[in-house]
């Protein structure tokens, strides 16, 4: 029986397919806690395949990219594009971010796109969660660089539930947990009686309104994390004072 992979790799868009008749940037990947990476460039059907792709590396997410060093990739990034086929290119650098860049030479007509497979994850935070989003605005962000229009990249998921509220973007999928390391055991804070939604349930337009409802002062409390922590902590406080009174002489 042959071995499963899906587990061991984290696929990523940098261009997504489509049909392209102009120069187009990939949106930068993230490399951290990766020890191994390639880029994948699949075309469909080429009218004109008058298209170059370079791969370009960075430290930073939004800006201070460079054309990756032909001693650092393995393989040979292709001049033009030809119709229904995959090239893969290895990644051996060292730089956090890595993207695609397909350049018109002035007639270029393709259906193409670029990923980048991730493998040999390294052990990490496993209570981070990200979630994958398409801007409908620019945003000029230091964490994130700029993020014109239509981009679309993983977001922290305490910054993309508070991007797509604002309005500035869309998920495109549920938040997942980054691969690596076991499941963090949670406990549980059961809501007091009658409540159909547990606090850690809770949307932040839930758990503003369970404050609200019940009287919890949320301080400087703004994520949802911390939101959700302080109104778990009042609930704990309240229910000692009540095990308190009850067990009073």
């Amino acid at each position: 029986m042959r071995s499963d992979i899906k587990n061991s790799i984290d696929i990523a868009a940098t261009l997504t397919p489509a049909a392209r008749t102009d120069t187009a940037t990939g949106t930068g990947v993230d490399l951290a806690n990766y020890d191994a990476a390639a880029v994948v460039i699949s075309t469909g059907a080429v009218a004109n395949g008058a298209f170059s792709i370079e791969v370009q590396e960075s430290d930073t997410l939004g800006s201070g990219y460079t054309a990756v060093a032909n001693a650092d990739l393995d393989g040979t990034e292709p001049a033009t594009l030809t119709a229904s086929t995959v090239t893969v290119i290895g990644y051996h650098g060292v730089k956090r971010y890595i993207r695609a860049v397909a350049t018109d030479a002035g007639t270029g007509d393709a259906s193409f796109g670029v990923t980048v497979v991730r493998g040999k994850g390294r052990v990490q935070d496993h209570r981070r969660t990200t979630m994958r989003v398409e801007m409908l605005r620019l945003m000029v962000n230091p964490k994130y660089g700029t993020q014109p229009e239509g981009s679309i990249l993983d977001m922290d998921d305490d910054d993309a539930e508070q991007r797509v509220a604002a309005g500035d973007c869309r998920p495109l999928e549920e938040p997942k947990k980054k691969r690596g390391g076991r499941p963090a055991k949670t406990t549980t804070t059961p809501p007091p009686p009658g409540d159909a939604v547990a606090v850690e349930e809770m949307t932040v337009d839930q758990l503003k309104a369970y404050a609200a409802e019940h009287d919890i002062d949320l301080g400087d409390a703004r994520l949802k994390e911390e939101i959700r922590a302080t109104v778990a902590a009042e609930l704990e406080r309240r229910r000692d004072e009540d095990d308190d009174e009850g067990t009073g002489d």
